[in-house]
């Protein structure tokens, strides 16, 4: 992506963000408008494993937080559409949480201890999902 300077100078980065505060930002400066997109490639972006965004579940929660973030910038014809996309990323983090709950429940039927305890635990979890 690329920016005319005038357009994102009062702009700066959310230091708050982890994670996805180039989305913050970038999603910042189309609610300014006087954006146009192009099918011609213009950058490349280098990818690989040690990449932040490799971590899908992360990634989920992270987008949340920076879509949250914007709250108090959304207005006007941008209500709707911040909204669907609030409720997309609502909806990703919570599968990712209720994935990553599971994959902890798993594991801990492996450490040797009271079944008693794992069976309350089950409860406990499926529970949480409703």
């Amino acid at each position: 992506m690329m920016f005319r300077r005038a357009l994102i100078a009062p702009l700066r980065f959310n230091t708050g963000l982890k994670l996805c505060e180039d989305a913050h930002f970038c999603l910042r400066a189309f609610m300014l408008g006087a954006v146009i997109f192009t099918d011609e490639v213009l950058a490349d972006v280098r990818r690989h494993d040690g990449n932040a965004s490799q971590d899908v579940g992360e990634m989920a929660i992270a987008q949340l937080k920076a879509l949250r973030a914007l709250d108090q910038h959304v207005t006007g014809k941008h209500v709707t559409a911040y909204h669907d996309r609030l409720v997309k990323a609502q909806v990703d983090a919570a599968i990712h949480r209720i994935r990553s709950g599971w994959r902890h429940y798993r594991e801990c039927l492996s450490i040797p201890g009271s079944r008693r305890r794992k069976l309350k635990g089950l409860v406990r979890m499926a529970l949480s999902v409703f």
